[in-house]
């Protein structure tokens, strides 16, 4: 059984790792955060704000959508019917 308690655990632990990682990079010299790669990549200073933008969106957003089409996954299956038989009559 999957169990979304362990896996909220999980992402949580993984975000808390990850954004103390990010953290580090604050302490290098403007001038290090500030540096533009050669092939035009982005800064030391820009990965954050990029990082924070996806974060909020996948959180926000990508959450609720994954939530809404699991809540919606019993509601279709009303009927009881097993995966042979919606499958059957797909």
């Amino acid at each position: 059984m999957w169990r979304w308690k362990t896996c909220i655990t999980e992402i949580n632990g993984a975000s808390v790792a990850v954004f103390g990682r990010l953290g580090e990079w604050f302490g290098m010299s403007e001038e290090v955060r500030c540096y533009r790669p050669v092939s035009d990549g982005w800064t030391i200073s820009e990965i954050p704000e990029h990082i924070a933008l996806t974060n909020y969106y996948l959180t926000n957003y990508s959450l609720l959508i994954l939530i809404g089409k699991c809540a919606a996954k019993p509601r279709k299956n009303l009927n009881g019917l097993g995966l042979r038989a919606r499958l059957a009559s797909y």
